[in-house]
């Protein structure tokens, strides 16, 4: 459930607070819940090159979140549409702890300042850049 929770707050760019499609319980018990974490990586915490992403399963994971839309074929559909298939697929499609709790981290968060952590993470794995970040920064 709170992993459930987070996504939805994390993705809540898509439209689901904001067109009231997530019930004021759940958002209250998520804002209650969620844990913050920080994500570091290399043995030092240091950002991988551009393209070293694929090297662990928290580059990947980051991948993942910021290309979820893609990964979902939601792209262009409604926030309804979107929220219910990354709810569906995302918490799955996660493969390491560090990716849970990066989304975890960032529950909290909106527009630019959710942008710019996913743009941060993006970049601490190699990611040339990360297309969620975007739909935050509309």
């Amino acid at each position: 459930m709170l992993r459930t929770v987070a996504y939805c707050l994390v993705l809540s760019a898509l439209g689901c607070q904001r067109t009231s499609e997530v019930s004021s319980e759940i958002a209250a018990a998520a804002a209650g819940n969620v844990r913050a974490a920080t994500v570091t990586v290399g043995a030092a915490g240091a950002p991988a090159a551009v393209g070293d992403w694929r090297a662990t399963p928290l580059g990947r994971d980051l991948e993942k979140i910021c290309n979820v839309l893609s990964y979902t074929g939601t792209e262009g559909k409604s926030s309804g549409e979107q929220l219910q298939a990354v709810l569906a697929w995302l918490p799955n499609a996660l493969e390491s702890e560090e990716g849970h709790e990066f989304l975890g981290s960032i529950g909290n968060l909106e527009g630019n300042d959710k942008a710019d952590a996913l743009d941060a993470g993006a970049r601490k794995v190699g990611l040339s850049d990360c297309p969620l970040a975007l739909l935050w920064r509309q």
